[in-house]
């Protein structure tokens, strides 16, 4: 398969339900026929050398739950997100490593994205602050997000995310970012590693639901904030950081605490 197009007739499996072209080294255009899979409900065509332009026949795969498209150069599908906007029963989406278009995000802030989508991976996809816009109205179902080894810089701006009701697992390490959202406190898990620098409120005004928190090896300075709102917290790391003062006694009161962490 060095190299070769991808087979047309593989559009002709009418009742195909799962397919995995991944890391194949196939090349060229990818064949509209893969638009009559209407049963599938699984597409991985990652990892290779692929020539991908427009993406309606993507459209017309209602049933689609996973789709896996990292790894590849996008640069050339302009209709990448509004395609992806309008599959209406994806979970999992993938695009992480991939060349993205330039887009003009800030035109899609009003583009509604799959309503199902649950997870979406776009790791290192050089993705920049006008991101923001289009994450905005990211599926309020979305649980796991992946931001991390991006350019976002600076402090994230709160509607990016504010949508995100359901999200317990955002990754946003190895960027550029100053100031970390207080919403990401109110979610149960969140994982920043890398180049962020934020100072540690003293207090928060309700008790949180927040079940595991990693913030080791960061640029976090301040003192250590009352630890009390934190009732079901079972997993803190916080090590590594330029935290100072002494530790809050609110931490006796973590009766469910499994893991601690604060080594320099």
């Amino acid at each position: 398969m060095d190299g070769k197009q991808i087979p047309t007739f593989i559009g002709s499996l009418s009742r195909l339900r799962y397919l995995d072209l991944s890391s194949a080294n196939f090349g060229g255009r990818i064949p509209f026929q893969l638009g009559n899979l209407s049963n599938l409900q699984y597409l991985n065509i990652a990892n290779n050398g692929l020539n991908v332009s427009r993406l309606a026949w993507l459209s017309h795969l209602h049933k689609l739950k996973y789709l896996l498209m990292y790894s590849l150069d996008l640069r050339g599908s302009i209709d990448l997100l509004q395609v992806i906007s309008g599959l209406p029963s994806l979970k999992h989406l993938n695009l992480g490593s991939s060349l993205l278009p330039i887009t003009d995000y800030p035109s899609l802030s009003l583009v509604n994205t799959s309503s199902t989508l649950a997870y979406l991976d776009l790791f290192s996809c050089g993705l920049s602050n006008s991101a923001y816009d289009w994450l905005f109205n990211v599926s309020s179902n979305l649980h796991t997000l992946y931001l991390y080894n991006n350019h976002l810089k600076g402090p994230i701006p709160d509607h990016a995310f504010w949508n995100m009701t359901s999200l317990v697992n955002p990754d946003l390490s190895f960027n550029q970012i100053s100031t970390i959202p207080r919403i990401f406190f109110l979610e149960r898990t969140a994982h920043f590693q890398k180049q962020i620098k934020w100072f540690f409120p003293e207090a928060f005004q309700q008790p949180s639901s927040l079940v595991e928190q990693y913030l080791d090896r960061n640029w976090l300075w301040g003192s250590i904030l009352d630890l009390s709102v934190f009732p079901l917290l079972k997993v803190l790391d916080i090590s590594s950081n330029q935290l100072n003062g002494t530790v809050n006694e609110g931490l006796g009161q973590l009766s469910k605490l499994e893991q601690l962490i604060l080594m320099d």
